[in-house]
């Protein structure tokens, strides 16, 4: 009934022969196995291409894919795992990567009567800028195929990308705040456009794919096409189930939970969803980490990320490894910590939670690490955008007649020069003498931090890897004042000049937790310098 042949080009040379397949009636299996491509981004069971014959005299051919990696049809129409479109003699289809490329032919090719030629019927419209799911039928007898328009999708560049990498590097998330916070939509969309424009400028990854999601094409979703202007590939709208992305060919790694007050599986929407589907243990986990009480709720403009067990069944079935539960503001009078319609606070919170969210996610993506370490800066009363929402942070313990607080520059600093004077010179003389560390006294308080930083909740470890450890400060003289501590356990007199690379552990470290919180308080001035005579071990 027809055939595939290498295009010009597309790796004929692989195989060696012009005509890949020879294609009967029915439904075809492409793949590696049927092709004699041994290139592993290419599944064995890569697509199918179904040829039908439709009274009167008439012939159908449908390309669906079945492998991670999507299919591409001539230039424009890009088919991820479970979409179909038809094709038509002489059409280039690439399967998984531009290199494997093939023309397809009917072995009699037909000449539409009415027409002269052939008329292609796109199941995707490529003038959308957003994307959208449906179904539409067939003429075999009522099958229904699922379709996206992926019309801002570069399809270029999604099949450039590794099998082992479809998923790593996305998140999905629904809409805070606009379901049973009630939130105006129209706002909402605007706020979280805003903040995923930025964020996707800022970080340029081509492997970065930012999924909104909602159940059914809603008035939210509209929302957000009408404010999405980034007009960027990696922002892809569509209706689906937040809890089974990888089934409906959108695999993550990452997901976000619109939560409620004290993290909580109760209610409805995708916070109970989400729950059911990871699993008891995500409430139990949520639970010891962030120890929500109702007389301590969680925080509006928050994010608190949980790393699921290799046992949840979200896990083991979707691949999904962090949920990111969210808290949007609270605009509903039956609830409480209600807004009342004050929008100037709800929209810095509502951006805090998006802008939270996806610093959260680029812990990872930035440099491929596991994102263990970076979650311990951005959960609780540390996520608050402190410019709105100061009466909102958690006052530090009582301590007996504090020192005044320094007066604040308005001058960036330079803590670079800082560094390279206390590398160029000796230690300075001690002008008072030095705290005696005592085993097990309280200059001793910060070792177990150093020893066992695992052990600490998120509050009080910002970060921590196998050469330091950053916690917040007991007694905070500052918006934010964290302490950057060596892994290696020795004394200020013990310092010489083979310590030098550990300093420099400690610089770089501080530098990379300033450029955090930079990001998320742009209105705070940050100083860093070390410690000349600390009074603690």
């Amino acid at each position: 009934a027809g055939e595939l042949r290498w295009a010009s080009g597309g790796g004929g040379g692989e195989s060696g022969q012009e005509v890949a397949a020879v294609l009967s009636w029915g439904c075809v299996v492409l793949g590696r196995t049927l092709l004699g491509v041994t290139d592993r981004k290419m599944s064995r069971k890569q697509a199918t291409l179904e040829l039908i014959q439709t009274p009167p005299q008439q012939r159908q051919a449908i390309l669906t894919t079945t492998g991670v990696n999507p299919c591409l049809i001539g230039d424009q129409v890009l088919l991820r795992k479970g979409q179909s479109a038809e094709i038509n003699d002489g059409d280039v289809i690439h399967l998984a990567t531009r290199e494997h490329a093939f023309t397809f032919h009917w072995v009699q090719p037909e000449v539409n009567a009415a027409t002269g030629g052939t008329k292609r019927k796109r199941m995707s419209q490529a003038a959308s800028m957003t994307t959208t799911t449906t179904t539409t039928t067939t003429s075999t007898g009522g099958t229904k195929r699922s379709r996206v328009d992926m019309g801002c999708m570069d399809p270029v560049a999604a099949l450039d990308m590794d099998a082992e990498d479809v998923g790593q590097f996305t998140l999905a998330f629904p809409s805070f705040g606009t379901n049973t916070f009630e939130f105006d939509i129209d706002q909402a969309a605007r706020v979280g456009c805003s903040e995923i424009a930025k964020f996707l400028h800022e970080h340029t990854d081509p492997r970065i794919r930012l999924i909104l999601v909602d159940l059914t094409d809603s008035e939210t979703l509209a929302k957000f096409r009408k404010h999405n202007t980034c007009n960027d590939h990696r922002f892809v709208i569509t209706t689906g189930n937040i809890t089974q992305m990888k089934t409906s060919g959108h695999p993550c790694r990452f997901i976000a939970n619109a939560a409620n007050q004290y993290l909580s599986p109760n209610g409805g929407g995708a916070n109970a969803a989400i729950y059911k589907a990871a699993g008891p243990q995500l409430d139990e986990d949520t639970k010891a980490k962030y120890f929500i009480q109702p007389h301590s709720p969680a925080q509006a403009g928050t994010v608190y990320p949980v790393q699921l067990s290799p046992d949840s069944p979200l896990h083991k079935k979707e691949g999904v490894e962090w949920v990111f539960h969210v808290l949007a503001p609270n605009m509903s009078k039956s609830r409480p910590f209600c807004l009342h319609g004050d929008y100037t606070k709800g929209c810095s919170l509502l951006r805090s939670c998006y802008s939270a969210m996806l610093s959260c996610f680029a812990a990872v993506t930035e440099d491929g690490r596991t994102i263990l370490g970076a979650t311990h800066f951005l959960n609780g009363s540390n996520s608050i955008d402190l410019e709105e929402d100061e009466e909102a942070i958690e006052p530090p313990a009582p301590r007996a007649k504090p020192s005044p607080s320094p007066t604040r520059s308005t001058a960036t600093p330079a803590a670079s020069k800082a560094f390279s004077l206390l590398m160029a010179s000796k230690a300075p003389a001690p002008t008072k003498p030095q705290a005696k560390a005592t085993k097990g006294g309280w200059s001793d308080l910060l070792v177990p931090y150093v020893r066992n930083p695992e052990a600490y909740p998120p509050d009080a470890v910002y970060d921590y890897d196998e050469e330091t450890v950053v916690i917040f400060d007991k007694y905070p003289k500052a918006h934010k004042h964290l302490l950057v501590m060596p892994r290696q356990e020795l004394g200020y007199s013990q310092l010489t000049t083979d310590h030098i690379p550990m300093l420099q552990a400690l610089k770089k470290k501080g530098e990379l937790v300033v450029k955090r919180l930079q990001g998320q308080y742009p209105n705070l001035v940050f100083r860093a310098g070390f410690h000349a005579i600390p009074s603690m071990r």
